[in-house]
């Protein structure tokens, strides 16, 4: 009993010991900005009262410290004007604190040439403004901003404030600040701050790069500091940053290193990844920022080809699978030829087309080509001739601009609109087009995620419907976006892609131009391509790129849905009929490859019929006490898109083999249904549904092997289904949902 207690009382005092060593920092204020306005209690100080002072922004001129919004004083946007500007924390009680840091990142700009500005950060110790940081000359940039951290103990007080005051500042240039921290660290504290490495990508390979931002949060420096990573909950590897690791000797209190750890990430799957990474330091105080975790993905590369060195004002893009024609929007009648390979071919004038096409499309029944210019107007040219010219043009319908255009094969029309307005249909002759199966025309207000369209191609290749691709400028995650839309409910599908993951451009700001779609252009496949503005640097910066629709939008397989017998089912009866139920509407190509195998013995006489959805297999009778496998071979039935994957599957019967006068297996399915079910294997018989209560509800007549029963007027609940026939009574439950 002694030695209990005495255990018990170690256990304690280690326990009291651990939970004070490990007692959590001290952090007064953390601010990032990523509100993007002043935040609640700092303040601002703006000598002119003009508004040109400290700003928050998401970003300038498309540039961020980290990604997020910051903090910005701008003399360059304010121009010719005396700049004198502060930026003030809240009052923070420090004085009961170790120690102070005052941490922060930041990109100084000196103007240079005479200019004299100057960027301080001062304290506050109770009485006065203590400077304890000064910038006069450039430090930092957007990609790698300048990280400072500053021991302000000797200032702490219980009304401790950080101030950034920008001064003697005229029509100069600025300082970005971001991640501002006031805190108390603990003496040994190391984490991992960031995950440089795998970053999303296409076609990531099994051996991929990790690389991780070691920081010394705390205050002592260190020299041996466990790093471990996992990659989807898989194999922990661990390694350790030390003397032995090239350019390290030890981390100051601060500071941080770059290690890349020799073990490999294995990222082939087309996912996201989830790659975490963590510190081990048996010293460390403070576990909060020890692990880090981050979601590569692997994007599967659709790009089948591009090509560029185009030049500035080509926007609208076509192909007859002859050439690629490009259009200059910003010259009235001028286009380009290039060869399928992208190699340039020449320029050429119409000069009765007074405008510069913005977008085109080929119609394949005439060879002619049709182009808008951000006008109420479709052109029609012929541009693959010895003789360019115009064929005519066509008004279209009130609201009907034509700054994009796709040719519809299957209507014979075309898809046109500008770029936030409706997608209308219309005729050859300008009509708007009325038909089944569509929306026409498509309102904008159902476009969210497609706005700002300015290319558009018809896609009647991708299953199980017709769609258009809308090559959009949403800004995020960039302006080159393709987003699919259904044409017959008039909305996205959820399919888009950031064509930026995709290629490796070098301009500043890419954006989507025109677009097309095409079969063959790649043997055996279906292209659709577009052109990019600025997607390159220097006086030639457009390119032209291809992708395959087929990796945009795969064909659904048919799955087997619902299987009667059930899979490893057992002490099965059945009548003759093995019963599959598919995700889509089949037709039977042809059932001499469906086998039921007793071992190595096939059942005899299989047939097979299709009614829907259901494959219904009928057979010899079974013999009892037996394990079969059924298998129904790849490309047994066709749906809307696809043939069948092979659907193989097992069962064992019961005691006595099935005969016409046993009583029958009832499948009932799907169980719980929506608005009806399927009732499997109770042919000349009367099926009856009551509440749970016993009310009755329905009564149908059986006549067939699969029949289906509507009940979408029943609400949710669970129900019993009865099935009486001459010889034998069944009684089911079944579950109603909304």
């Amino acid at each position: 009993m002694r030695k209990l207690f005495y255990s018990t009382l170690t256990l304690m005092l280690a326990a009291s010991l651990q939970l004070s060593a490990q007692a959590p920092k001290a952090v007064a204020l953390s601010e990032n900005f990523d509100a993007a306005v002043l935040p609640a209690s700092w303040a601002i100080v703006d000598s002119l009262n003009d508004s040109n002072t400290w700003e928050f922004v998401s970003d300038y001129l498309t540039n961020t410290l980290d990604g997020t919004p910051f903090a910005m004083v701008n003399s360059d946007a304010a121009g010719a004007i005396n700049l004198s500007e502060q930026l003030i924390s809240p009052a923070l009680d420090v004085s009961s604190y170790a120690t102070v840091f005052v941490e922060f990142d930041h990109f100084f700009r000196n103007f240079g040439g005479g200019g004299s500005e100057i960027g301080n950060v001062d304290v506050w110790n109770g009485s006065a403004w203590v400077n304890i940081y000064s910038v006069n000359a450039t430090i930092g940039n957007w990609a790698a901003p300048d990280h400072q951290y500053i021991d302000a103990t000797a200032h702490k007080n219980a009304a401790f404030k950080v101030r950034f005051r920008y001064y003697n500042a005229n029509n100069d240039y600025y300082w970005s600040v971001d991640n501002v921290k006031i805190w108390d660290p603990q003496t040994n504290d190391v984490g991992i701050a960031a995950i440089s490495a795998p970053l999303t990508d296409y076609n990531l390979s099994s051996t991929e790069t990790v690389s991780v931002l070691v920081k010394n949060y705390g205050l002592t420096a260190q020299n041996s500091i466990p790093v471990h990573f996992q990659v989807d909950n898989g194999t922990i590897f661990n390694e350790t940053l030390d003397n032995t690791y090239a350019g390290f000797t030890s981390l100051a209190a601060g500071d941080t290193f770059t290690y890349v750890f020799t073990a490999t990430a294995d990222l082939t799957g087309f996912q996201v990844h989830q790659v975490k990474a963590w510190t081990g330091m048996g010293t460390d105080t403070d576990h909060a920022n020890d692990t880090l975790i981050t979601h590569p993905e692997n994007i599967e590369q659709f790009i089948q080809q591009s090509f560029g060195g185009l030049e500035p004002g080509m926007f609208g893009v076509e192909t007859n699978g002859n050439y690629y024609f490009v259009s200059f929007w910003t010259d009235p009648g001028l286009f380009a030829r290039y060869t399928m390979a992208g190699a340039f071919v020449d320029t050429f004038r119409i000069s009765a087309l007074a405008v510069g096409i913005r977008d085109m499309d080929y119609d394949p029944v005439t060879g002619h080509f049709f182009g808008g210019a951000a006008t109420p107007v479709m052109y029609e040219m012929a541009l693959d001739s010895a003789t360019p010219s115009l064929i005519g043009q066509v008004s279209t319908p009130s609201g009907a601009m034509v700054r994009y255009i796709a040719y519809d094969d299957v209507r014979d029309g075309f898809w046109v609109g500008n770029l936030t307005s409706d997608i209308y249909l219309i005729d050859k002759a300008g009509a708007l087009m009325t038909g089944t199966g569509i929306t026409n025309p498509i309102p904008n207000a159902t476009l969210t995620g497609a706005e700002n369209r300015y290319g558009l191609a018809f896609d009647n290749w991708s299953c199980p419907g017709e769609y258009l691709w809308a090559f959009c400028q949403p800004g995020t995650p960039s302006n080159i976006v393709l987003t699919e839309i259904n044409i017959a409910t008039g909305l996205p599908t959820g399919r888009t892609l950031d064509v930026s993951s995709q290629l490796s451009l070098t301009g500043a700001n890419p954006t989507a131009a025109g677009l097309f779609t095409h079969p063959d252009l790649i043997s055996g496949t279906v292209s659709i391509g577009g052109l990019i503005q600025n997607a390159y640097t220097g006086p030639t910066p457009n390119m032209v790129f291809l992708l395959d629709l087929e990796g945009l939008h795969p064909t659904p397989q048919v799955t087997a849905d619902v299987l009667f017998p059930a899979n490893s089912a057992s002490d099965v009866h059945l009548d003759h009929n093995l019963i599959v139920t598919f995700s889509d509407t089949i037709v039977l190509n042809s059932a001499a490859g469906i086998a039921i195998m007793d071992g190595t013995t096939p059942v005899p006489n299989i047939s097979a019929v299709v009614d829907g959805k259901v494959l219904t297999i009928s057979h010899d009778d079974f013999a009892g006490l037996t394990t079969y496998t059924a298998t129904i071979p790849a490309g047994t039935v066709t749906g809307n898109c696809n043939d069948n994957l092979e659907v193989v599957w097992s069962f064992t019967t019961g005691t006595v083999g099935v005969d016409e006068n046993s009583v029958p297996a009832i499948g009932i399915f799907p169980n719980p249904a929506t608005n009806s079910f399927t009732i499997a294997g109770a042919q000349n018989s009367m099926v009856s549904v009551y509440s749970i209560s016993g009310v009755y509800v329905s009564k149908t007549e059986i006549e067939n092997a699969v029949q289906t029963i509507n009940i979408e007027e029943l609400p949710a609940g669970i129900y019993v289904v009865e099935v009486v026939a001459n010889d034998y009574k069944v009684v089911e439950k079944l579950v109603v949902n909304d």
